[in-house]
């Protein structure tokens, strides 16, 4: 009886699986597997960290963007290294200039700590237009 009981469960689960679509969008085959895959068009939005750049000078608003800067910083160097050999000289500006920024913030000096994410916004959108890459409207 047990054996007719776990062979009909593992039936069932395994004749599901094959029946029923994912319900994910990034799930692929019948059974689910998940897979990723990566898109060789660098994009990124400015108008969103311009709101934040110009916009009151607070922890939240310190966070949301010290958090876009670094993704923007994340695409950045995959456009470098698929562009260019060598040391990426602006990660090195920038990360410390995120430093700085971080102590200034540390210290509850909020001006001086949007001085630097904005030079690091600068400096990170001057690269990119380097490289051909330019924000999305």
């Amino acid at each position: 009886m047990r054996k007719t009981f776990v062979g009909l469960t593992a039936v069932t689960v395994f004749g599901v699986s094959l029946l029923c679509q994912p319900l994910f969008h990034a799930a692929s085959g019948r059974i689910g597997v998940t897979t990723a895959w990566a898109d060789d068009d660098f994009t990124y939005s400015d108008e969103e960290m311009q709101f934040y750049l110009n916009g009151e000078k607070n922890l939240a608003n310190y966070n949301m963007l010290t958090g876009m800067l670094t993704t923007l910083l994340k695409l950045q160097r995959k456009a470098f290294d698929a562009r260019n050999k060598g040391e990426n000289p602006v990660e090195t500006q920038v990360e410390d200039l995120l430093n700085d920024s971080n102590m200034s913030a540390s210290q509850g000096d909020w001006d001086a700590a949007f001085v630097n994410l904005k030079t690091v916004h600068d400096v990170l959108k001057d690269s990119l237009a380097k490289m051909g890459i330019t924000p999305i409207k």
